[in-house]
């Protein structure tokens, strides 16, 4: 991997500094579609739930999907809806409910991304993520398939 990229990730995964990450995220987004792999790798529940974090993982979340959006690359859709599916099975299978923002986050960055692939997905809110995340959920996998 780019060093450059590395560091960048590094920065975005290694501080609770808004200007520190949003920096991270500048550099991740000159390198463009070479930070594409790199981010998505990070788009795991494992490292949403990270224990030895030295960030706010919610925030990192908050910055990768930023950085990719910003790219534009088209094939950030597809890892992304994977971290969908992942953090709602992880939220079915521990009842931790506080995860489900996570689920809004990522269906407004693939409606942000793709608009028009992203079309069938609903859009969620603090105040119905709950009911409609069935919905959701198959929308997401029909994208998936």
């Amino acid at each position: 991997m780019n060093q450059r990229i590395s560091h960048a990730l590094s920065r975005i995964s290694n501080t609770y500094d808004d200007e520190e990450a949003t920096s991270g995220v500048e550099e991740l987004v000159r390198h463009g579609r070479e930070s594409v792999g790199p981010i998505a790798r990070l788009l795991t529940f494992a490292a949403l739930t990270e224990a030895n974090a030295n960030c706010d993982t919610g925030e990192r979340v908050y910055y990768l999907l930023k950085a990719l959006r910003l790219i534009g690359d088209p094939a950030a859709l597809e890892p992304a809806l994977r971290f969908y599916v992942e953090i709602d099975d992880a939220v079915t299978r521990t009842g931790q409910t506080h995860y489900e923002r996570h689920l809004i986050q990522v269906i407004g960055f693939a409606k942000a991304l793709a608009p028009e692939r992203a079309a069938s997905l609903p859009t969620l809110t603090y105040d119905d993520v709950a009911d409609r995340r069935g919905e959701a959920r198959s929308a997401v996998e029909a994208l998936l398939a």
